[in-house]
C-alpha cells in the first residue's frame, strides 16, 4: 500500500496527498425522477380518515417521588385535609391510583379502560411486535425498568387475538377502499371497471431461501395501493403434533377431515 510522507511544523510543502472530491449529492438526493416509490406513497398519504388525540399520551414517571410532591402541595376539596396518594389493582401495566384523605379512599384509573383490560397493556403487546418481541421479552423489559410484573399468558394471548381482529377488520376496510378507488381509475382511463392491472410484490420472514412464512401482495396499477394480501406457510404445527401422536393411517384420516 502507498505510504504519504509525513508532514512536519517546519514543512511549508503540501504533501502529494490526493485530495477528497467535495460530495455534491447523488442519485437518491438530487432530482425528482430518482425518488423511490415507497417515499411517493407516503408523500400522497392522508391522514383524513384518521382521528389524532394530541392530548392522549404516555410518560414514564417514577410514582413515589412523584406523587409524594403531589400529595404536599395539594390538599382535598372536601375536608381541607392534606391527601396521600397509593397504588392498587395492578393489571399488567395499568393499575388504579388509590387517592385518600379524611373524606375517604378515591380510585383514578392509571389510564384508558377498553372494557376490563387497560388500554396501555394492549399498546405495548402491539409495538413490542412490530419490533419482533413476545411475551417474555415483555417481561424482561418490565423487570428491567422496574415498571410491572408484566403480562400473564392468558391476558397476552387475549391480546393478541384482539390485535389480530383489529388489524384484519382494518386491513379489510383500507382495501375495499383502494379497490373502489381503482375501479374510478379504470373508468377514467377507459378501462372495464372490473378488469384490474396489477403488480404483485413478495417477501419472507427470513433471507436466504430458508423461511418458511412468506406475503405476497396485489397492487393497483393506477392507485398504487394494496388492493389485496395473502400469507402462506410451509410449516404447520398442528400436523407436526399430530404426526407424532397418531400412526400413518389414523394422520391420514385426520388430514382428510
Amino acid at each position: 500500500m502507498q505510504s504519504y510522507p509525513k508532514v512536519t511544523k517546519s514543512s511549508s510543502e503540501r504533501t502529494g496527498k490526493p485530495r477528497k472530491r467535495k460530495f455534491h449529492g447523488n442519485q437518491f438526493l438530487n432530482g425528482e425522477a430518482n425518488t423511490s416509490r415507497s417515499e411517493k406513497k407516503l408523500a400522497s398519504a392522508t391522514t383524513d380518515d384518521v382521528i389524532i388525540y394530541p392530548s392522549h399520551c404516555y410518560r414514564i414517571i417514577e410514582f413515589v417521588s412523584v406523587f409524594l410532591s403531589i400529595s404536599e402541595l395539594v390538599i382535598c376539596n372536601s375536608c381541607k385535609q392534606r391527601t396521600t396518594f397509593a397504588e392498587s389493582g395492578h393489571r399488567g401495566l395499568g393499575f388504579k391510583i388509590v387517592l385518600s384523605c379524611k373524606c375517604g379512599k378515591r380510585e383514578i384509573q392509571s389510564g384508558p379502560l377498553i372494557h376490563t383490560s387497560y388500554e396501555i397493556n394492549r399498546r405495548i403487546v402491539f409495538v413490542m411486535r412490530l419490533l419482533g418481541v413476545a411475551r417474555e421479552g415483555i417481561n424482561i423489559f418490565c423487570g428491567l425498568m422496574d415498571i410491572s410484573q408484566g403480562l400473564a399468558k392468558t391476558t397476552y394471548d387475549q391480546i393478541v387475538q384482539h390485535l389480530y381482529t383489529a388489524s384484519k377488520t382494518m386491513f379489510e376496510s383500507v382495501c375495499k377502499k383502494a379497490v373502489e378507488e381503482e375501479k374510478e381509475l379504470n373508468i377514467q382511463n377507459e378501462r372495464p371497471a372490473d378488469r384490474f392491472k396489477v403488480s404483485g410484490d413478495g417477501s419472507w420472514k427470513k433471507r436466504g431461501y430458508t423461511s418458511l412464512y412468506g406475503v405476497t401482495t396485489l397492487i393497483g396499477y393506477y392507485s398504487g395501493k394494496v388492493i389485496d394480501l395473502n400469507v402462506k406457510s410451509g410449516y404447520c404445527h398442528t400436523c407436526t403434533i399430530k404426526k407424532n401422536t397418531l400412526n400413518d393411517d389414523e394422520f391420514e384420516d385426520w388430514l382428510a377431515k
